[in-house]
């Protein structure tokens, strides 16, 4: 990290959760899962093989940051995110249920979202 750490509130969970439909949407990509706790966040997507994960991550921090900068303004070290996070690819549809389940069960999440349940 470059500076000290985040933790975001339910308004900036609100402001993520409907800018990571939107850039999933977007993109085409299936949004299966989401979890936004006030210092980290999961995300269970489906994309097709030939986009890598760090793109994945990329465009989401990309998008949702800039969404963030526009209603609270910039971070004063210039990121809302750390330096990395998981791209992990999940196997099967049994990695992927398991995934979403996990995602479901988060500890006091400020939302969770998962596909269908909206």
């Amino acid at each position: 990290m470059k500076g000290e750490s985040i933790l975001l509130a339910p308004d900036h969970a609100e402001v993520l959760m409907a800018e990571f439909r939107r850039t999933a949407e977007f993109r085409k990509w299936g949004l299966s899962a989401a979890a936004i706790m006030a210092n980290h966040v999961h995300l269970v997507v489906a994309v097709p093989d030939v986009v890598a994960g760090e793109r994945l991550l990329q465009e989401f921090e990309s998008y949702s940051s800039r969404v963030l900068n526009q209603q609270y303004g910039a971070r004063p070290n210039g990121s809302w995110w750390t330096r990395s996070g998981s791209t992990r690819v999940l196997p099967n549809q049994e990695a992927v249920e398991a995934a979403i389940e996990y995602v479901r069960c988060q500890s006091r999440p400020l939302i969770v979202w998962l596909a269908g349940s909206v």
